[in-house]
């Protein structure tokens, strides 16, 4: 378990940590420490030129096309703009915005779905030409205390 000591020696790496970088993985030394965890690694990688299965373009094109979605559904709409107008004026706007609503996304759906399969087909076909590595490498935090309480129940090997 850290100690009261270990805690004030993690709090003065971060008050005399040199640039912001530094400080920032000092905190979150801190933060871990603080809550009892440790990291495992993990990574990654690919080596590429590199032969991709279809159900991962699929994927990617549905990854793409609903972020897309995401992105249209947070543009403002024409009923955002009416504050105080009549029922009649509200109405028209809600049914001309409706048509229009219906049939931008009706285009829209399709065009992107050819955008979308024409650009991962592109990016797919340019990562058959590359050669090299492709990776991501980064941390998953452990909390500790279950491990510790077990660790305490096992029997000891030297007595």
């Amino acid at each position: 378990m850290p100690t009261q000591e270990d805690l004030q020696a993690r709090e003065e790496e971060v008050h005399e940590a040199e640039g912001k970088p530094k400080e920032i993985q000092a905190k979150h030394e801190l933060e871990q420490l603080r809550k009892d965890e440790t990291n495992m690694k993990i990574s990654a990688h690919v080596r590429l030129p590199a032969v991709f299965d279809q159900e991962l373009l699929n994927f990617v094109a549905a990854l793409v096309k609903a972020t897309k979605v995401i992105e249209m559904e947070k543009e403002p709409s024409a009923l955002e703009h009416l504050e105080s107008h009549s029922l009649k004026s509200i109405s028209k706007a809600l049914h001309h915005s409706m048509k229009d609503s219906m049939k931008r996304v009706a285009v829209e759906a399709v065009a992107n779905d050819k955008w979308i399969a024409k650009l991962v087909g592109k990016v797919m076909k340019k990562l058959e030409e590359a050669q090299g590595e492709v990776g991501y490498s980064g941390d998953i935090p452990i909390a500790l205390e279950p491990y510790r309480k077990m660790a305490e129940k096992a029997p000891k090997l030297l007595a």
